[in-house]
Order: C-alpha cells, then structure tokens, then sequence
C-alpha cells in the first residue's frame, strides 16, 4: 500500500500530504473535507478559533477560526504562532573516555611524515549512463 501522509511527531495535530489528495478519500481514517495538495498539511481533528497545530512536536500556529478534522491546513485558517526558544547552555565538561580496550591495537593503515596515521580510499566510479560511440557525436 503506497503511504500518502506522514506524521512527523507522534504528538502532532496535522499531517502532511505526500501526494496530491482529494476531497472525500479516507486517510488514517480521517475523511478529507477538501484537496489537499502535495506536501501541505491538514488537520487531525477538529480545532476551534485559538487552538495550537503542532507539527515536528512543536507549536506551528493557532486556528483562526474553526478548522474540521480532514480540511487543508492554510494561511486563512492559520495564524502564525511558534513557541518561546531557549538556548541550551553548553555543557562545560569533558570526561576522557576510557580507551584501555583499544590500547595496543593496530589497523591496516599508513604513517604520515607528520607522525600522524591514515588509511586508503578506494573509488570505484560507475557512470548512470551507457552511449554508443554514435549517439555522443563521435564519427
């Protein structure tokens, strides 16, 4: 079965459209009010005038006036609304981890003149495209 929606977070209200969607199909269980195009989101339930949509697990926007469970998500059923950021403050200390198991251990590698070690790449180059000599315009 081809997936057609997708729910970013599971605590999100909307979802998002992975192909086009017609008013009537049944999706999650949810009847569509409207079309509601690729890659844009309709609700999961019914919202009143000031409820919050929140998709990726974060608020996105508040209803404007009322939205019905299955209708496309819009700028004129949608206010812009985002939640407070925080910064997280970065964590000041290091623990050095305990490497004792890797001690005398060695790999298949190479010194560097500097003292420093690496190891070998291989590339293997495969071209997406086949021509015969006739079809590059080579006589």
């Amino acid at each position: 079965m081809k997936t057609t929606v997708i729910k970013i977070n599971p605590t999100d209200n909307v979802y998002v459209a992975l192909t086009d969607l017609k008013k009537g199909e049944i999706v999650n269980g949810i009847e569509l009010q409207t079309d509601v195009p690729v890659k844009h989101k309709f609700a999961e339930t019914d919202f009143a005038p000031g409820d919050l949509l929140k998709m990726y697990g974060l608020t996105i926007g508040k209803a404007s006036q009322p939205i019905r469970k299955g209708e496309h998500i819009t700028t004129f059923n949608v206010k812009h609304v985002a939640e407070s950021y925080s910064q997280r403050h970065p964590v000041s200390t290091w623990n050095k981890p305990d490497i004792s198991k890797f001690e005398n251990r060695t790999f298949q590698g190479f010194h560097r003149p500097d003292g420093r070690v690496g190891t070998a790449n291989y590339w293997v180059v495969v071209p997406m495209v086949f021509l015969r000599k006739s079809e590059c315009g080579s006589d």
